[in-house]
């Protein structure tokens, strides 16, 4: 919590996964076009297997790797194909109206019962990761939670996440190493006014 670049590791995990996911994935299309899928689900089993069991037994390697971070990526590569792939939407109806509701039930319990011992990531992070895909696949303009995701504050924040992501470790960080002790209300709404400032700012720039 006091290195102002260690959330950099999730960019360097993106960008091997951007490099190696197309020729791993074009790969599988041409020898298992049929079942992509099934293919791409026991990579998603064998990667979460290996998380759970590394944060478990090895303590935080398994936070910062590739192999056990893949079946995160790879849960968004089946969405993808799913939503490609379904033809009749009609028959997802029911789910249209209760699976997002669902997910970000899902999603609320998965930051409930987090903790500071809980193990990530690991199968309790399949729980907000589930509701997550379940708002995504199921998504519609007449549900409520879509309404509510497509509020435009909500999205303006979203427009701005990345560069929120970029910006807040390091302040966090420099204001725990500068402002130890002193944990003011005052400052921490200056530290917030800051981040969405330089957020706005490098956006734009």
């Amino acid at each position: 919590l006091l290195l102002p670049l260690q959330h950099m590791w999730s960019l360097s995990l993106e960008e091997q996964f951007y490099l190696i996911f197309p020729i791993f994935i074009l790969m599988l299309f041409k020898l298992l076009k049929d079942n992509l899928e099934i293919a791409l689900f026991l990579c998603l089993f064998v990667s979460l297997t290996l998380a759970h069991y590394e944060a478990t037994n090895l303590g935080s390697s398994s936070y910062y790797f590739l192999h056990t971070r893949l079946w995160e990526f790879l849960s968004g590569a089946l969405l993808s194909i799913f939503e490609l792939r379904r033809s009749d939407k009609t028959k997802y109806l029911f789910f249209q109206s209760a699976a997002p509701f669902f997910g970000s039930f899902l999603i609320i319990l998965g930051v409930i019962i987090a903790g500071k011992e809980t193990e990530h990531p690991s199968l309790y992070t399949t729980i907000p990761v589930f509701g997550t895909c379940l708002i995504i696949l199921f998504s519609n303009k007449k549900n409520v939670i879509t309404k509510i995701l497509s509020i435009r504050i909500l999205i303006w924040l979203g427009v701005l996440s990345y560069s929120l992501y970029l910006w807040h470790f390091p302040l966090f960080a420099f204001y725990r190493i500068y402002f130890a002790g002193n944990d003011s209300l005052l400052l921490r709404l200056v530290l917030a006014l800051l981040l969405i400032f330089l957020s706005i700012t490098t956006y734009f720039l």
